[in-house]
């Protein structure tokens, strides 16, 4: 939830689709897919062999850091901070 909460204040989307794993591997593995209109997959499940979700190394730095600021209490983002 802290993940999804920091990429709704980053992003903005109009919901999120969470995708998760837990019988094929040894741990619990999330996906997180923040969904705007007029997205490819609008209206339906997210194909992931359709999906193209190329970030630049900038925003991953900025995702991680997002999130890392939530798992420790840190407020959300303003959005001029951003």
């Amino acid at each position: 939830m802290v993940a999804a909460e920091a990429l709704t204040a980053l992003f903005h989307p109009i919901k999120m689709n969470y995708e998760i794993h837990g019988n094929t591997i040894p741990h619990l593995h999330v996906h997180l897919f923040p969904r705007f209109r007029g997205d490819p997959h609008e209206g339906g499940p997210i194909d992931p062999d359709k999906a193209s979700f190329v970030r630049t190394p900038r925003e991953i730095s900025k995702i991680r850091r997002a999130i890392l600021n939530r798992a420790a209490g840190v407020p959300r983002p303003r959005a001029h901070d951003l």
